[in-house]
């Protein structure tokens, strides 16, 4: 599997379970973000790929800071590096 495959991987798991950890369903997190739950749909299955306002805006509706988000995904690229 490639690195650029992993880490991938790694955002599309980090996104969801953000979403899951606040026991919201995409249909909700849908509706905070004014997209359609498809959206969220392909954005958590490697369909669609968000781009850098999205995930902003992904942050800000679920209460996370941007740059604690790009840590923690820094963290667990380093852990992925060193396995």
């Amino acid at each position: 599997m490639s690195r650029m495959h992993k880490e991938k991987l790694l955002f599309i798991k980090m996104i969801r379970d953000e979403r899951v950890i606040r026991h919201l369903n995409q249909e909700t997190l849908a509706h905070i973000l004014n997209v359609t739950q498809s959206i969220i749909s392909k954005n958590e299955s490697g369909d669609r790929q968000m781009d850098f306002l999205e995930l902003r805006n992904f942050c800000m509706a679920l209460g996370i800071k941007l740059d604690v988000f790009v840590k923690k995904f820094e963290k667990e690229l380093r852990k992925l590096k060193n396995q």
